[in-house]
């Protein structure tokens, strides 16, 4: 299966690195961009699943039918979608939040 993170994840990670850099003095841009890096290639592993746990956090992903991965305290949001045109299977990853700032 193909792999697709939308923009709107990456936006919402790299928001919440920058912060943390400004933060936490110990952490720097690079150290900031080796964490991020290492969410992105975790994710790597929807590309091999058919499923984990139904999503539970949020009211949207539950009515969307949604699915969950978690990943050093970030949960993301993922549908498994079948291209139409292709009828290619794929993995969209479409939200992210950090599980400890998280206010429901």
């Amino acid at each position: 299966m193909r792999l697709v993170i939308d923009n709107i994840v990456r936006d919402k990670l790299d928001e919440f690195y920058r912060v943390a850099c400004l933060l936490h003095e110990t952490l720097d841009e690079r150290e900031a961009m080796a964490k991020k890096n290492r969410l992105l290639t975790s994710l790597k592993t929807l590309e091999y699943c058919q499923g984990f746990r139904k999503a539970r956090l949020k009211r949207e992903w539950i009515a969307l039918g949604c699915h969950e991965f978690v990943s050093d305290g970030f949960i993301f949001a993922y549908q498994v979608n079948k291209d139409i045109e292709t009828g290619e299977v794929f993995v969209w990853v479409f939200d992210v939040v950090y599980g400890s700032l998280y206010k429901s």
